[in-house]
């Protein structure tokens, strides 16, 4: 049996994670096999597309090591939450997008990767 854990859904990714979650918590929602201190979001746009559509639910962690490759949850220059790739390139990290009509942004010191994305979950009515 696969423990079920309810984590907070996000309205937007506060930049003083954990310390002003209760904030944004939107709701809570329930998945199969999830760790404790996850929390999720609802993907909007579509940068992310094809890995990350249109409201798929987006679990991330905030204890974990952002790294090349991995999708990360950042804040920009505005407080506003953007799901991206991080990559680099000639030692520098960029921003990148998955889908190509999104261009790549390299962060200034105004952003902050605030998680790692873990797992993604799309509802597929049939």
């Amino acid at each position: 049996l696969v423990p079920v854990v309810t984590v907070p859904l996000l309205g937007r990714v506060p930049a003083g994670i954990p310390e002003q979650i209760e904030e944004q918590v939107e709701d809570y929602v329930a998945f199969p096999g999830v760790a404790q201190g996850t929390y999720a979001l609802r993907a909007h746009g579509e940068s992310m597309v094809p890995a990350i559509r249109h409201d798929d639910f987006v679990l991330f962690r905030i204890d974990q090591d952002a790294r090349p490759g991995h999708v990360v949850v950042v804040n920009n220059e505005f407080g506003e939450s953007m799901l991206k790739r991080l990559r680099e390139k000639d030692g520098e990290l960029w921003l990148t997008s998955d889908n190509p009509e999104y261009p790549a942004v390299r962060p200034n010191d105004h952003y902050r990767i605030m998680g790692v994305v873990v797992r993604v979950i799309r509802d597929i009515p049939f």
